[in-house]
């Protein structure tokens, strides 16, 4: 069994999240959820309403009022079936895109996109300020951790 089983984590795309049923999407307690697909706009970034719809055309970059909804990207031989549950450190997941990621239960924060909203990039999540958000996060919160199915046995480590 590969025991790394998760090669990092990262926000989903639009169309990432639209595989995602739309229960799973819904994040009332946290209102917003950015998404790394940039917006229609250059200083705009797609998200997911509180309700589950996707919003491609984006939100202000620079807004800090949306949450950080990482999702672990999944390194399994055999795919596990979309809607299981894992958990990784102190955090649970729920399994999305036929077993590819892992997206988180919980908010981890609210963060702008990216700050620096004039920016000719300012809407690309490569050299955004959300990206080191969810790297820092997977570094001290995920990495070589105990990683279980909820209510199984432990199938590996970060």
């Amino acid at each position: 069994m590969n025991m790394n089983i998760i090669k990092g984590a990262t926000l989903l795309s639009v169309e990432e999240a639209e595989q995602v049923p739309q229960t799973i999407r819904e994040f009332k307690g946290c209102g917003w959820w950015w998404l790394r697909s940039p917006g229609h706009f250059t200083k705009r970034a797609a998200y997911v309403y509180y309700d589950g719809r996707v919003n491609e055309l984006g939100y202000i970059v620079h807004s800090i009022s949306v949450c950080v909804r990482p999702a672990l990207i999944l390194n399994l031989e055999s795919k596990p079936t979309d809607g299981a549950k894992l958990t990784a450190g102190d955090y649970s997941f729920t399994i999305v895109c036929d077993g590819k990621y892992a997206l988180c239960d919980t908010p981890v924060g609210w963060s702008a996109f990216r700050e620096n909203w004039e920016s000719p990039d300012a809407n690309d999540y490569e050299v955004s300020d959300i990206k080191k958000v969810v790297d820092d996060w997977y570094q001290n919160e995920i990495k070589g951790k105990a990683v279980t199915k909820v209510a199984y046995v432990e199938i590996g480590v970060a």
